[in-house]
């Protein structure tokens, strides 16, 4: 029950950080011809990213296929758990309830886009779209 619980506790953790580190998209990029001229001091942008929204973006395209490596190595523990538990009732229910803890995490990373789409819909942000 614990597994289950530390992996659900895993993916909404990731799921809110995506949704708090989309929610704003900050530029570090400075303009070479006035950075001497400005008061206020600039960062120039050492990424190969324009803003947060790019960068957040590509960590996303990255971290999709870990979750989807990550879905199916709980799928065969889950499966390989039910396999040895030879009539342990406690056993079973613990590969049910990891398989049940996967799931869950697949369909909020498959449903994550959408879900940060609506709800920055629903804040009304302009100028805001987040696709992985």
């Amino acid at each position: 029950m614990r597994k289950m619980y530390a992996y659900l506790l895993t993916n909404v953790m990731v799921f809110l950080f995506l949704i708090l580190t989309k929610l704003s998209t900050i530029s570090a990029q400075a303009d070479p011809d006035t950075r001497y001229l400005s008061p206020t001091p600039t960062i120039p942008n050492p990424s190969v990213y324009g803003s947060l929204e790019e960068l957040i973006n590509g960590a996303a395209q990255f971290i999709r296929p870990l979750f989807l490596i990550t879905f199916g190595a709980m799928i065969l523990i889950s499966a390989a758990t039910i396999m040895t538990a030879q009539s342990d009732a406690a056993k079973v229910q613990s590969g049910r309830q990891i398989l049940t803890a996967a799931i869950i995490g697949f369909v909020l990373a498959v449903f994550a886009p959408a879900i940060v789409n609506f709800v920055t819909g629903l804040l009304g942000v302009t100028g805001f779209n987040f696709t992985p």
